[in-house]
């Protein structure tokens, strides 16, 4: 008994030991700069007599690689301009015979991309104060459609139209359309295409509750914003904010479109010549070669 006793203070004694020797090699990861401060103690606490320490480090080497591996569309276009600078760099010898992988044909290949990812940025941020008001229009709405359904509860009107409005005004509620955004702040351009119908349905729906109350004798309030002409003529703020909406969405999914085709288009796209163009490297320079490590290190995609 007494030999399992002192076995399990040695069990102790070297567990701590452990976790001191990991705390001080954390600080002094830390105090030399090797590593940085994320949420690096997580977690601290005593189960069965055992410290548990839990750490979550990351190197700067490391988030350096990380920020050189983002994705995207924008990210994809600035690592096929740097490929296309490290290929430009390896002299005569980079000759392919594939003239999809010439420096003359990606470069032409990237400025259709680029200039096809500008055009649908500048719609989408000539389309953001648009968006934004239509947000703003039918966020406020909702409080005043609970209002407007409270009234008619308390109007005297028959109790299964009643029941049909609250089904209505229940819908509208409902929706909480969103917009997705950017890092940058503007609105993500495959959300608000998506997310344009649900705005249709909801001003559809808000119409409807109009229509519902407003044909009932028993609707007669006499606050001026929840009568009749005043939801109606909101309806219509509703109507021309998703019309304006619409004809913004046409020249912007063309630019989507023509942006894709550069970029990932089966073969001639830009991720496919890219992928060619490391395989073109290696072939010629060797797999192993330090000109195929450059261009192999450049991240792609879809």
């Amino acid at each position: 008994m007494i030999y399992f006793s002192k076995l399990l203070d040695l069990t102790r004694f070297i567990t701590f030991l452990s976790c001191f020797v990991t705390i001080m090699r954390v600080v002094r990861g830390l105090w030399s700069g090797a590593l940085c401060w994320d949420k690096t103690i997580s977690c601290c606490q005593i189960r069965k007599g055992k410290i548990c320490f839990i750490f979550v480090m990351k190197s700067k080497k490391n988030l350096s690689i990380m920020a050189k591996n983002e994705t995207g569309h924008a990210t994809n276009l600035a690592n096929f301009k740097v490929m296309i600078d490290e290929c430009t760099a390896f002299g005569p010898m980079y000759n392919p015979g594939n003239l999809a992988l010439t420096t003359a044909n990606m470069t032409g290949l990237w400025t259709v991309g680029n200039t096809a990812h500008s055009s649908l940025t500048t719609a989408f941020q000539l389309a953001k104060a648009p968006i934004n008001q239509r947000q703003e229009l039918f966020d406020s709405s909702i409080k005043l459609v609970t209002r407007t359904f409270n009234m008619f509860k308390s109007s005297g009107a028959d109790s299964r139209i009643i029941e049909d409005a609250k089904g209505l005004a229940d819908r509208y509620r409902g929706h909480g359309l969103k917009p997705k955004k950017l890092p940058d702040g503007t609105p993500d351009p495959d959300h608000v295409s998506t997310s344009h119908q649900g705005f249709v349905d909801r001003a559809d729906t808000f119409n409807q509750l109009v229509t519902l109350v407003g044909a009932d004798a028993n609707y007669k309030p006499n606050e001026a914003e929840l009568q009749v002409s005043a939801l109606e003529a909101l309806g219509a703020d509703m109507k021309n904010a998703n019309d304006a909406i619409g004809s913004i969405l046409a020249p912007v999914g063309a630019a989507r479109i023509a942006r894709d085709k550069a970029l990932y288009a089966e073969t001639t796209g830009m991720v496919d010549v890219a992928l060619n163009c490391k395989n073109y490297v290696k072939a010629v320079f060797g797999a192993s070669s330090p000109q195929a490590k450059s261009v192999g290190r450049i991240k792609f995609r879809r």
